[in-house]
């Protein structure tokens, strides 16, 4: 936020973050200045760095913070579905914010993937394009330089030309294939609702196909026409077949501990070959397993 902000300015030229540190706090003692770095306070290029050894490079930006962002430790692993020097595609794990909202001090998949870039080449960078729920897992891509970033951002209804989810539902749907349409509206705590008069909000369309029926839950393949925040979660609940595990958008159930919705496919024309590009992150195992035939 920016009232905790205490200075913001950019590296010119090479070297050491503690130097650095240093030089704007010549006249702070020096452990003073080791304790703002230990506490979190120091960002680089929006990821908190708290190690001496840090290097920086001309251009990067750093902002000192009034108030520490430790990041708490994480096992998650990068899975990385596919690289190029423009993009970077990854299969993000539930529970793992895809970028920092300002307000968690955890890890999040935009920290992982420049703590990657980064160990290959302290000039790497990359941008976020997209994102997915934080509870929501499945593929996720970054851009690696400003320029790639602009052109899928600034065209991404055109650039994404396929969006797949697959999701357990609690129940059945009576329609085992169709397109739901509404119009999305967001309440004062952010919760997302649709509105089915015309223009009423932003249109949200889906598209969606029963895979499998189970004895208390249905196993949904689903294809965004339109991105909107929540769309597939609020058309759930909107059907009486909310999502397994998502508390928010009425589900009774959490069989997984997780809400069960992955993305599973996502189709982009690059934005540099204008080549079509398939991205595939496999639907978690577990899902099937809660919709076995008969069960």
């Amino acid at each position: 936020m920016k009232n905790n902000i205490l200075k913001t300015l950019k590296v010119q030229e090479d070297g050491k973050l503690i130097d650095l540190l240093f030089s704007i706090y010549k006249d702070s003692p020096k452990k003073r200045v080791k304790t703002m770095l230990k506490n979190g306070q120091i960002k680089v290029d929006s990821i908190v760095k708290t190690h001496f050894s840090t290097d920086v490079i001309k251009g990067q930006e750093i902002v000192i913070t009034k108030i520490g962002y430790v990041y708490k430790k994480t096992d998650t692993k990068l899975d990385i579905i596919y690289e190029d020097s423009e993009i970077i595609a990854i299969n993000k794990p539930a529970g793992l914010l895809s970028i920092s909202t300002g307000k968690e001090n955890e890890a999040t998949a935009y920290h992982l993937v420049y703590e990657y870039v980064q160990s290959k080449n302290l000039k790497n960078r990359i941008y976020s394009i997209h994102r997915l729920d934080k509870a929501t897992s499945g593929v996720l891509i970054f851009a690696k330089n400003e320029e790639t970033k602009t052109l899928l951002q600034d065209n991404w209804e055109k650039c994404a030309l396929k969006r797949c989810y697959t999701a357990v539902i609690e129940g059945h749907l009576s329609e085992k294939s169709g397109i739901i349409r509404s119009w999305l509206k967001e309440n004062s705590i952010h919760k997302v609702y649709s509105s089915y008069s015309f223009g009423d909000g932003k249109e949200a369309v889906t598209k969606y196909e029963v895979i499998r029926d189970g004895k208390e839950y249905s196993l949904v393949k689903f294809e965004l026409m339109t991105g909107r925040k929540n769309q597939i979660r609020v058309h759930m609940y909107d059907k009486h077949c909310p999502i397994a595990g998502d508390k928010k958008y009425g589900a009774s159930t959490n069989p997984l501990k997780r809400l069960c919705l992955h993305a599973d496919t996502l189709i982009i024309k690059h934005p540099i070959t204008g080549k079509e590009m398939i991205f595939k992150a496999n639907v978690p195992r577990r899902f099937a397993g809660l919709v076995k035939h008969g069960q």
